[in-house]
């Protein structure tokens, strides 16, 4: 486990995979995240409207409307423009640049472990928070 002197941090983990949900929540609590699972986007913006998440991962579908609309409605909500958003998609690399410009980062499924750890590193960076 990795020393983190920001304890406080929560991030919201929007995934309908129960394995990949399983293993970022893992990552992410040895990252000092405390981690919220969210296991359908009809259940995210609720949730997410909530909380103050510091960093949320997403999974989307690059064809699924509910999910642009979600992402949407994610990144133009009050208080949330600066809330990381680690978009995590077997179709990364398919999204449109109009999508990947309103995340933080993407990344491609199968995702590499240092990768995302990396990201949730570089996260904490974005919205400091004092522990």
């Amino acid at each position: 486990m990795r020393s983190n002197h920001r304890r406080s941090k929560l991030a919201v983990v929007i995934e309908d995979d129960l394995a990949v949900s399983e293993l970022l929540e893992l990552l992410l609590r040895d990252e000092g995240y405390r981690v919220l699972v969210v296991p359908s986007l009809e259940d995210a913006r609720r949730v997410v409207r909530r909380v103050r998440p510091s960093l949320i991962t997403l999974d989307l579908c690059p064809y699924d409307a509910r999910g642009l609309r979600v992402l949407e409605e994610l990144t133009r909500a009050e208080g949330r423009h600066s809330v990381p958003i680690l978009l995590i998609s077997a179709e990364a690399r398919s999204l449109p640049k109009s999508v990947q410009s309103k995340v933080f980062r993407t990344i491609d499924k199968p995702f590499d472990i240092d990768e995302v750890i990396a990201a949730a590193e570089d996260a904490l960076q974005i919205d400091p928070v004092p522990a």
